[in-house]
């Protein structure tokens, strides 16, 4: 079963990832951080059998801008900076697991993620695309897990 585990920074400056683990994207973990104690971000590591499969970082309290089609959303939201699944596990239905704990941390809440070319993943994990209402195309998507809707 997956585990998701809250890393802390531990060191000013330097993200709480272990970038010695093969598969990853290194560039998406080596994002400025600043001092310990100032973000306001998430880091999570998804375990399986005692191994890191997976990882995310999200800033909860992140503010949407620019408008988009679809039920009005609260400028301020949870938003999935970046979702990971390690490059030899994918297409195992990690990532939608990995989802599914990051909602469950933040119940009744508004969660985005901009998609990085994984348009397909976003809406099978059954979140909705909102396009912008000046349609542009110069910016990544939108997709939206709104559990207030999912409350009803």
């Amino acid at each position: 079963m997956l585990e998701a585990v809250l890393l802390e920074q531990v060191e000013d400056y330097i993200g709480p990832f272990d970038l010695d683990i093969d598969g990853f994207d290194e560039s998406w973990w080596t994002p400025p951080v600043g001092r310990v104690g100032s973000s306001h971000h998430d880091w999570l590591s998804f375990i399986l059998d005692g191994r890191e499969v997976a990882r995310a970082e999200s800033d909860y309290e992140a503010q949407l801008g620019g408008d988009y089609q679809g039920p009005p959303l609260p400028r301020r939201i949870i938003d999935i900076d970046f979702l990971e699944v390690r490059s030899d596990r994918r297409g195992e239905g990690i990532g939608k697991q990995a989802v599914e704990l990051i909602k469950a941390r933040y119940p009744g809440k508004v969660i985005t993620a901009f998609s990085e070319e994984a348009d397909e993943f976003w809406a099978a994990v059954g979140w909705r695309r909102y396009p912008r209402t000046d349609g542009s195309t110069h910016h990544r998507p939108l997709f939206v897990w709104d559990a207030r809707q999912q409350q009803l």
